[in-house]
This record gives C-alpha cells, sequence and structure tokens, in this order.
C-alpha cells in the first residue's frame, strides 16, 4: 500500500540509538473514542488450540484491566507490540506464542518507519505490518464517522517497548494521525505502580473518576491466578468497535 507522498515528505527517520520521548504527560481528557492504546504484549495467555483476538489471547493482569476498566475505548483503536506478531492490532487473531521482545527487534521495527509493509530482512525481526495503513483513520469507517486524529495516546510499556512506541508515536504525530496537541501519556515505575497509573488513564478517557485502589496483594493475586488459569476458550468481546 502506498501513501500520498505529501505525508510521507513530513515524516523523519529515526535513528534507533536516539528516539525522542513524545511523552508530555498532559492530563488525559474524557474521549475514549479518539483515545489510542499502545500496549506491550503479555507473557501469560488463555490455554487454546485455535486462533482468538489478540485482545482476549492475554490473560494477565493489565489486560484483564482494560477489559474490565477500558470498555469504551474502541478496539480498532487498541494496539499491541508482541515479539512474534510486530506491532499488530488487538483485533489479531493468533495462538499462544513465546516469541519474546528484543533490542534487535525494536531497532528493526524503527529504522523500518511507520510506512513500510514488507518484513524486516534482520534475522530476528518482527513481521511488518504497515503502522499507518494500521492506526490512520480515514473520514468513515465501516459507515461510521471519525473525528480526525486521535486526541490523546494512552502507552503501557517499558524498556524496549516504551523505546519502540516512542518512536511509533513521534512518527504518527508528524504524519497527522495524533494531534500535535495530544496529551501522551506513559506508565512508569514498578509494576504496582504501573497498573495503578494504566487504572487511572483508563478511566480518565471514560470519565469514570478515580482509578480504583491497586495493592500489591491484588497484583500478586491476578498474576497468580493468570498464569494458573486453565481457560479452553477466549471470554465474548467486552468493547465496542467503533
Amino acid at each position: 500500500m502506498t501513501y500520498p507522498s505529501r505525508v510521507e515528505s513530513q515524516v523523519a527517520p529515526i535513528d534507533p540509538r536516539s528516539v525522542p520521548d513524545p511523552v508530555n504527560g498532559k492530563p488525559i481528557n474524557a474521549d475514549a473514542k479518539n483515545t489510542l492504546l499502545l500496549l506491550a504484549c503479555g507473557s501469560a495467555k488463555i490455554e487454546t488450540d485455535v486462533s482468538v483476538p489478540l485482545y482476549n489471547l492475554y490473560s494477565g493482569p493489565i489486560w484483564q484491566d482494560l477489559r474490565a476498566n477500558g470498555r469504551d475505548i474502541p478496539l480498532r483503536n487498541i494496539f499491541v507490540l508482541s515479539g512474534k506478531h510486530g506491532f499488530a492490532s488487538v483485533m489479531t487473531y493468533a495462538r499462544p506464542y513465546e516469541e519474546k521482545i528484543s533490542a534487535q527487534k525494536v531497532d528493526a521495527l524503527i529504522e523500518r518507519g511507520i510506512f513500510a509493509n514488507a518484513p524486516s530482512p534482520v534475522r530476528g525481526g518482527m513481521p511488518g505490518p504497515n503502522v499507518y495503513g494500521n492506526v490512520y483513520r480515514p473520514e468513515t469507517f465501516s459507515g461510521k464517522a471519525v473525528s480526525g486524529p486521535y486526541s490523546q495516546v494512552i502507552i503501557y510499556g517499558s524498556g524496549e517497548y516504551r523505546r519502540a512506541f516512542n518512536a511509533i508515536t513521534a512518527q504518527l504525530i508528524q504524519a497527522g494521525v495524533i494531534a500535535p496537541t495530544a496529551p501522551i501519556v506513559a506508565t512508569h515505575g514498578s509494576i504496582l505502580q504501573q497498573r495503578k497509573q494504566f487504572n487511572e488513564f483508563l478511566r480518565a478517557a471514560q470519565g469514570a473518576g478515580a482509578a480504583l485502589d491497586v495493592t500489591v496483594e491484588q497484583v500478586r493475586t491476578d498474576v497468580g491466578w493468570s498464569l494458573d488459569q486453565s481457560q479452553k476458550s477466549a471470554p465474548a468481546f467486552q468493547m465496542s468497535l467503533f
């Protein structure tokens, strides 16, 4: 797929060794329909012999929180970075896998940029679904109006995930997919702190007020549950497609 040269010319290449940080920490607004959500994948997954949407495949605490507290954010606004599937919509169907993210894979993804379609030629590189083509919202989608660029961005992921999301977000702003004044937030700190921040961001995007009080014991309990569960079929979709 090709895009107008005007759009591509607006986007500067990014050196994987020097990735800009677009996070500005502005408050998240109650605008779920125009929120872009970028998430690290999860190591905990349901047990299934058939392909299911990534949204249903991951079973860890953050994904449980998303399904509980992020229901108003459209599925087509949510994307995951996976060691096996690369940058993908949560509506992508997949089976359980074990591939991990790596610095080499993220380097290849950043060097490729948001317009490339071809898989990375680098050994061990992630598949290359076109980031721009996945995230860009046309004026209408299946007959339902979409109001311009994303108004805000929520990022969950540290280390190599954060480096990849920083590069992707910076280029999507240049391409006009994300509003130039959009609040852009990212979780940081301990697992407990990141989970609490994530819930706060989700609830703010939905106008739900203060976040739930996530305790250390709850994190331990949820992690244990997600790793020990034996679930043969995916839970039903609980979020809006649009």
